[in-house]
């Protein structure tokens, strides 16, 4: 759906559904057409925002889609020009395995489309350029010396061995991540093991040659690297420090461009149950008029539901949220996000979060601790800090977070969480969108001219003069906060899921309508274990399935919360001292007798039947009287050693030689 509110698009009020005929030159009034009765209304552009904002009307036309996610990590110039570079080398070193030149490689692929990681494939290289990289991958990467260094008359003051000396105690000792060696140490470094290989001449009993640091400074920025500082910095802080500003971010209009990103504040604050030390702040700015949208603190690390709940309140009116804090503020800046700029934080990332562009919201992620990449939300946070540093409860000295921990905590009249988020709501809508902005000032008036140089004329004037988005079906954004799974559903369990089983009074409605042991499509809150949300089959509309471990008392917990709790509620039980006695006797008991195999056990009651069989039909036929008395007259018993032997003569079974 589009954001911008457009002429012959239907609006459904609670009185009926109107047309909207035009939505105003400048956006201040909107003309709605009941065509029922043909009677024609003109509403002011900002009460059809706030409508539509409450929910209390809804936008029926649908338009296409254009949300995307862009990961800007992935499309930076330097890394699309690596991937170019070592795709030509994967492809010419291809053809060289099977026997190929480098020409007759080139020559094969010149039509060749090379992926860098970009929109738009590239062309294949010249077949110079594909020599030189094939050169530079076989030396590992390292440039080759130009030649022209040693053209002319230039003579260098030193051989070439301290040169190579220089480098290689640069690549072991200089150029590591957080290096004790700088380059006055390495100077002295180089100036040692030159003497002690000879290297260098003495000239008389003390006077020594020696090479300078100017000298060791030159060859490592010429033949090394020109920034000293390479593969010296940690890659996280290099990331930003190392940054080129090439151009200057100029967003089009208010909400084009939002940035959000969260700071973790220096305050320690009282609850009822002690002293709270971790605080995290998420922020959202608009980049164009520098004014604050959304605000998130939390007394914890924040999660993807928080992210989701700082961009609800950017993007509808805060008018509740200032009367909650009694804020002094007479202007209510909210709308969609055209494009919205996060870092890829674990609180921004998830199934979630990607949805975001369903609602028709572009998400460009930048790489984490990349402040230049979100400047306008970073100088926000540093602006802040500095702002409430003087608060009680403040860990900041000399600009610098958590340096007087101790000496916060010793306050005594520390503040409340609640008291904070007041503080900083009441700095951002009272104090900092009043105050003059230097980027302002020095705009060129000729394409901006008075729109103002605070924020909050910046906004005012935009409301005038632009059509500002309006935010997102309401229906819609709440659907961001579930995450759509398909799961079994059983008249006996329920629905499980995460170890919990969802059942409820609506069970029965589902199994009547899909069946029992059917699998049907749920929607859930990671932040709510309470309930999951199944679809009706008639009407698309959500049932709920209650937990079947909670109550109406029970707590909001996640379901990550949920299992932890209840599995720190098992490990914490103690098992009685007879159930472990009787666990140990049976054990025992069970180890006393070797287990019969199966086999050998139905042998034996074969047998043991076969002799009941046998006495039974003995009772039931006996022998004759005369049968009896025969078996009587020889009473002869043959021991053992009586009976006779007898000798057995054994053949063998070969066949005898024949004789010639």
């Amino acid at each position: 759906m589009t954001l911008f509110l457009r002429p012959y698009e239907y609006l459904i009020t609670p009185e009926g559904t109107r047309l909207v005929m035009s939505a105003g030159a400048n956006g201040s009034h909107v003309e709605l057409l009941d065509q029922l009765n043909g009677k024609s209304t003109t509403e002011p552009f900002a009460h059809v925002r706030n409508m539509l904002a409450s929910g209390t009307w809804c936008r029926a036309t649908e338009h296409r889609i254009t949300g995307k996610i862009v990961a800007a990590s992935s499309t930076t110039r330097t890394i699309a020009k690596e991937r170019y570079n070592r795709s030509v080398v994967e492809i010419i070193k291809k053809e060289m395995k099977a026997g190929a030149s480098i020409a007759e490689a080139h020559r094969l692929n010149a039509d060749a489309l090379i992926e860098d990681g970009t929109d738009t494939p590239k062309k294949m290289c010249s077949l110079r350029q594909a020599q030189r990289l094939v050169a530079l991958d076989a030396q590992g990467g390292v440039g080759l010396t130009p030649l022209y260094m040693n053209r002319g008359n230039y003579r260098e003051r030193h051989p070439n061995a301290i040169r190579d000396l220089i480098l290689s105690l640069t690549e072991t000792e200089y150029a590591t991540r957080k290096s004790r060696i700088g380059i006055r140490s390495l100077t002295d470094i180089v100036n040692q093991k030159a003497r002690e290989a000879g290297l260098l001449k003495l000239e008389g009993a003390k006077d020594k040659t020696s090479v300078s640091r100017h000298y060791v400074k030159r060859i490592v920025t010429d033949f090394w690297h020109p920034d000293l500082d390479y593969r010296r910095l940690d890659s996280r802080v290099a990331r930003s420090a190392k940054a080129v500003a090439k151009n200057r971010i100029q967003p089009e209009g208010p909400l084009h461009r939002v940035e959000q990103d969260t700071v973790n504040l220096p305050f320690v604050v009282r609850t009822n149950f002690g002293l709270l030390k971790t605080l995290s702040l998420m922020l959202s700015i608009d980049c164009a008029t520098s004014m604050p949208l959304g605000w998130r603190l939390v007394p914890r690390a924040v999660t993807g539901d928080d992210t989701l709940t700082c961009l609800e309140v950017g993007m509808y009116s805060k008018r509740p949220h200032f009367e909650r804090l009694a804020i002094d503020c007479d202007i209510d800046p909210y709308g969609a996000f055209l494009q919205l700029h996060i870092d890829n934080g674990p609180e921004n990332i998830g199934e979630r979060i990607d949805s975001i562009a369903a609602v028709g919201i572009d998400v460009s992620r930048t790489a984490k601790d990349s402040p230049h990449f979100k400047p306008f939300i970073e100088r926000l946070n540093r602006s802040l800090k500095e702002a409430l540093e003087t608060l009680p409860g403040c860990t900041r000295f000399d600009g610098k977070d958590g340096q007087r921990s101790d000496a916060a905590e010793k306050d005594t009249d520390l503040m409340t969480f609640e008291e904070l988020e007041r503080w900083i709501v009441r700095w951002l809508f009272e104090k900092w969108i009043h105050q003059p902005i230097d980027r302002f000032i020095t705009a060129d008036y000729q394409l901006d001219s008075g729109m103002g140089i605070t924020p909050y004329e910046r906004w005012k004037n935009a409301e005038k003069h632009f059509a500002l988005p309006l935010p997102p079906d309401r229906r819609k954004w709440l659907e961001r906060h579930y995450v759509e799974l398909t799961r079994s559903l059983s008249p006996k369990t329920g629905v499980p899921f995460a170890g919990f089983r969802f059942r409820g009074p609506n069970l029965k409605k589902l199994i009547d309508q899909y069946g029992p042991d059917a699998r049907i499509t749920v929607r859930y809150n990671p932040a709510d274990y309470r309930c999951i949300y199944a679809v009706d089959k008639h009407d698309g509309r959500p049932v709920v399935l209650i937990n079947s471990e909670v109550s109406a008392s029970s707590p909001a917990y996640s379901f990550d919360e949920a299992r932890k709790r209840r599995k720190a509620v098992a490990d914490t039980h103690a098992e009685h001292p007879t159930a472990t006695k009787f666990a140990k006797d049976i054990s025992d008991a069970s180890m006393k007798a070797p287990k019969q195999s199966h086999y050998a056990a139905n042998r034996e009651m074969t047998q043991t039947m076969k002799t009941k069989e046998a006495v039974e039909r003995a009772r039931e036929n006996p022998l004759p009287d005369d049968a009896i008395h025969h078996l009587e007259v020889d009473e002869t018993y043959l021991t053992t050693d009586g009976l006779p032997t007898f000798d057995v003569e054994y053949k063998s079974q070969q066949k005898p030689e024949s004789t010639p």
